[in-house]
């Protein structure tokens, strides 16, 4: 499925979420030789790079109090808690976040570009 983007979250809107591995330092083995160790990592890539979701997160919190959407982003947030399926409100962040980003929340109103104070006013 292709989204179009508008607003100016173009260039980090999220595309595919990964998994990757990094290094989480050294230990030593059963015969007592150095071992790395790894840990996972959930990532999205966007324009050929990883970045990782917390820094994802915060870039776009960044770009929505520059664009003036901060009050869209609390109505898609309020929105996103009555989900049944998001627990942590890190998750419920995460959601309304990538709805922003990607202009998913204009599908609520049945396909019409809405004004700002329409969605708040629609979300909440």
């Amino acid at each position: 499925m292709f989204f179009f983007f508008f607003g100016g979250y173009e260039d980090i809107a999220p595309g595919i979420r990964c998994c990757d591995y990094v290094e989480d330092g050294m230990t030593r083995g059963r015969n007592g030789l150095p071992k790395r160790k790894y840990r996972m990592v959930e990532c999205f890539e966007i324009n050929h790079r990883k970045v990782l979701i917390d820094d994802w997160m915060k870039l776009c919190e960044e770009r929505a109090i520059e664009n003036g959407d901060t009050g869209l982003l609390e109505a898609i947030t309020e929105h996103a808690r009555t989900q049944p399926w998001l627990k942590k409100e890190k998750d419920i962040r995460l959601y309304a976040l990538e709805c922003l980003a990607n202009g998913s929340y204009k599908s609520w109103f049945g396909g019409g570009e809405p004004d700002h104070a329409d969605a708040e006013r629609a979300i909440s």
